[in-house]
Order: C-alpha cells, then sequence, then structure tokens
C-alpha cells in the first residue's frame, strides 16, 4: 500500500511540474537547473579580485562575495548563529526568513549545533545552496553536524570567522589553538584559510563548486595585505589546495616555505630576509589543510625524509611535485601543541618558538628560522 500510495504521489508530481512548466517555462527551467544542482553560466566572474598594495580583513573580502554571489546565485541562502555584524554573513536585500515570511537570511539564534542541523536538511533536500556562520572557536558546537555533513556527502558551507591571533578585545576565549588539527582530522572537509583577500575571494569559489561535500571557510578580523601573485594564482591555487605563490630567483631553492592563512605574509616578509641574506627560496601557499614549515638544507641524501616529503604532498591532493624539494633535507618534527603553547620555554629552540605580538605587532623576524637548525612542521 506504501509503494502504490508513493507512486501515485510522485506521478500527481510529474503532472504538476509539467503543467507548470507549459504555464511558466521560463521559471520551470530555472527550477529544474537549482534542483538538479547546476549552476548558472559565468557565476564565478562574479568574485571580487584585489590589487597588490590593498589590504582588507578577510571577512570582509567573505562579505563582498556574499554580495557577488548572491547576485549570481539566487539559489544561495544562509545566516549566523546570532553573529552576522561579526560574521559578516547578511545577504544584502535578501529578506529575513520567518515563520510567516520568506528570505534568504536566516536568523539561526545561538545554537550552533542546530544551525549546522538546519543547514545540513537544506541541503540534503537540494535546489538551494546553504551556508551558516559562527566563530572558528566555536566550532566545537557543531562538529557532531559538522561530520554528519561530511558522512554524508553534501556540499553544506561552514563560516568561521575570528581566526589567528588578531582577535582585538575577545581575547583567549575567542582564540583558535587546537581547532585547526580538529576540523582537518574529519574526512572529506575541506579546510580552508585564505592568505590574502584574493584567496578569500576563491575561497568562496571552491565553496560553492563543492556540492558533494562540506567545505569550512576560516577568515580573519584583522587585515591582510594582498600578496603579489595572489590575484593571478589563487582562483586555480585554492582550488587545488596549494600553490608556488612565488619562485625562488637565481637558481634551484635551498629552502622552500610552506605556509597557510593570516601567516602567509609573514612567511612571505621573512622569505625577503632570507633571501637578502642569501638563501634561495620558493614560497609555497597552501591554504588547505597544511600549517609553517621550515626546510632547510642539513644533510646529503635523506631517504627517509624524502619519503616523508612525498607522503605529504600526496595528501596536498597530489598536485604539488615532489621534486620541488631537493633530497638534501632533514628533519626535526615538533610537536603544534608545544609550539602554540609553550614557545620560549625550556629548550625550545628559538626558531621552533610561536610568533611574537608586541607593541610593533607581529613581526616578521620572529618568523625566520636559525640557519644552522631545520624543522618541518608536520600537517595534521
Amino acid at each position: 500500500d506504501v509503494a502504490r500510495r508513493g507512486a501515485g504521489l510522485v506521478a500527481e508530481h510529474a503532472k504538476r511540474l509539467q503543467a507548470y512548466a507549459g504555464a511558466f517555462p521560463a521559471e520551470a527551467a530555472e527550477l529544474q537547473r537549482r534542483i538538479a544542482g547546476r549552476l548558472p553560466n559565468d557565476w564565478e566572474a562574479s568574485l571580487p579580485r584585489y590589487e597588490i598594495g590593498g589590504d582588507a580583513p578577510t571577512r570582509n573580502v567573505s562579505q563582498a562575495s556574499i554580495k557577488a554571489l548572491s547576485a549570481a546565485i539566487p539559489e544561495l541562502i544562509g545566516g549566523s548563529a546570532d553573529l552576522s555584524e561579526s560574521n559578516l554573513t547578511d545577504i544584502h536585500d535578501g529578506g529575513r526568513f520567518t515563520a510567516t515570511e520568506s528570505g534568504r537570511n536566516i536568523s539561526f539564534g545561538v545554537r550552533e549545533h542546530a544551525m549546522a542541523s538546519i543547514t545540513n536538511g537544506i541541503a540534503y533536500h537540494g535546489g538551494l545552496i546553504p551556508f551558516s556562520a559562527t566563530f572558528l572557536t566555536f566550532s566545537d558546537y557543531l562538529r557532531g553536524s559538522l561530520r554528519l555533513s561530511a558522512l554524508a556527502g553534501i556540499g553544506s558551507i561552514f563560516v568561521f570567522t575570528h581566526d589567528s591571533i588578531g582577535l582585538g578585545e575577545d581575547g583567549p576565549t575567542h582564540q583558535p589553538v587546537e581547532h585547526y588539527a580538529a576540523l582537518r582530522a574529519i574526512p572529506n572537509v575541506r579546510f580552508i584559510r585564505p592568505g590574502d583577500p584574493n584567496e578569500a575571494a576563491a575561497a568562496w569559489g571552491v565553496a560553492i563548486e563543492r556540492r558533494t561535500a562540506p567545505t569550512i571557510l576560516a577568515f580573519t578580523r584583522q587585515k591582510l595585505p594582498v600578496l603579489d601573485g595572489s590575484r593571478e594564482l589563487a582562483r586555480e591555487g585554492v582550488r587545488k589546495g596549494a600553490y608556488v605563490l612565488r619562485e625562488a630567483t637565481g637558481g634551484t631553492p635551498k629552502a622552500i616555505l610552506i605556509s597557510t592563512g593570516s601567516e602567509l605574509h609573514l612567511a612571505v616578509a621573512a622569505a625577503d630576509l632570507l633571501e637578502a641574506s642569501g638563501l634561495r627560496w620558493s614560497q609555497l601557499e597552501s591554504p588547505g589543510p597544511a600549517e609553517i614549515a621550515w626546510l632547510e638544507e642539513a644533510a646529503p641524501d635523506n631517504p627517509s625524509l624524502y619519503s616523508t616529503l612525498a607522503a605529504f604532498y600526496a595528501r596536498q591532493r597530489r598536485f604539488v611535485d615532489v621534486e620541488l624539494l631537493p633530497r638534501e633535507f632533514a628533519q626535526e618534527q615538533v610537536d603544534p601543541a608545544l609550539q602554540a603553547q609553550h614557545g620560549g620555554v625550556g629548550q625550545t629552540p628559538r626558531h621552533q618558538r610561536p610568533l611574537q605580538r608586541g607593541a610593533g605587532g607581529v613581526q616578521r623576524e620572529n618568523a625566520r628560522p636559525d640557519v644552522r637548525g631545520a624543522f618541518l612542521r608536520r600537517p595534521v
């Protein structure tokens, strides 16, 4: 009886859809496009681009990207856990969704787990591209729902702002530390920390395209400078998961610097200092699952390290050529928790300590490794 009634309901729906298409062909075609999950033509062209010399908090770039995408993609819908003024996730002129009114902005309230569950439900239904937002440190409260979206293979988008140390008056309760490792460890989740405004816009493009798995976008409160090369390279580079932002000058590099997120511009500045001192380098930006790694020439022909690096790059979605790295590298593994929590304590070498914020801000000199040693901060 259930099967018979179900078949009748399906037939009735098909009949009504056919009648609707006859009366409203343009609207029916748009509905079918959304249900099928096809994106509008040229939607990515709406994403903003930024010129060298400028700067912006990546949460502001996210807001500009949402504004552009919401005009190009009418099925984009979302909201925040009562933090829209901080997360900057409003769809302007999109209306407020309520029990009695239609709209594209959802006021989820301070209930992150329920917010993520609702986002997943919208994604399950199809026809809409949903996102939800909170502070990165509050991702703990919705981890169960986020993990289910990964298991289910649905394209929920999670916007987490207030990444990194530039948190202003909010302080350590709002400072993510262990969250990076925990979120990156969830299979089938793409966790992106954009390193500059062009990468932030490109990250939204990746999230929109990724309809069969969830994407996390981590944005900053503080301004990040537009980096040379990102305007041309970020779109495809972020899509791949990592890319070479700047090549070494003067031949084969003696060091490769790998960085992500709001620390990228510090790594670039440190690389400039290294190159000025005569050490050639390449800057590899990895907005996906990697953190800072410093590699320096230490010992000839180290096959064990070479195998480790090969495995590392295989995890970076297999697009970085392992031959970028000469075989004459060595490593000293560093505990990320030690680096994050106990920098400068005990026997921790200076080049393994976390960046220091003082009156002059985070100093690029603190990011420069000691040329006598070498370590690799392994991704998680």
